[in-house]
Parts: C-alpha cells; structure tokens; sequence
C-alpha cells in the first residue's frame, strides 16, 4: 500500500508540470516551479493546471493533445481516489 501512495501522490502533485512537459508548454519550467513550490496551497495547483493547458505550446502539431492530456489526468486521479478510498475502508487504532 505504501509504495502505490510513493507512485501516485508525486504524480498527482505534479500533474500539472507533467503535461505542460508533454504538451511542449512554452513556460513548462515555469508551471513546474509553480506546482513544486505552489501546489501544496491547492489554488497553486489550480493555477498550474490550468497555465498547463492553456495554449501557449511551442508547436500544436507535436506534443499531447488535450485528448491525451485528459486521459493521463483521468488516470492518475481515478489511481488517488481508488487510494483514498483504500485507505480510508481501514480501521486505524487510535
């Protein structure tokens, strides 16, 4: 259980500077920086997502396509939930 959370949450907390990468965002390092140093405040993660998909791409011929994108973002969040999920169907002792 504890090596599916060291996979998923990283992945989850840097969706957004996932697929600016794959996307050929022109400020990907910027989004990155923006979700490494902004993401744990949730509205910094919005942010990065959302300048993720903008498109300011330095060629929309190449790269992930939103399609992509939304496919990569419906498995690592469907991944978390199933996670949470898990995780809380557990009695922890107190």
């Amino acid at each position: 259980m504890l090596l599916i959370l060291i996979i998923f949450l990283p992945l989850l907390y840097f969706l957004p500077a996932i697929i600016a990468k794959g996307r050929r965002h022109n400020n990907a390092t910027a989004v990155f920086f923006t979700d490494l140093l902004l993401g744990w405040t949730v509205l910094g993660w919005i942010v990065a997502f959302i300048w993720a998909m903008t498109a300011n791409v330095k060629d929309p011929t190449r790269g992930m396509s939103k399609s992509a994108v939304l496919a990569i973002t419906l498995t690592i969040l469907t991944g978390a939930m199933f996670i949470v999920l898990v995780l809380g169907a557990h009695d922890y002792p107190s």
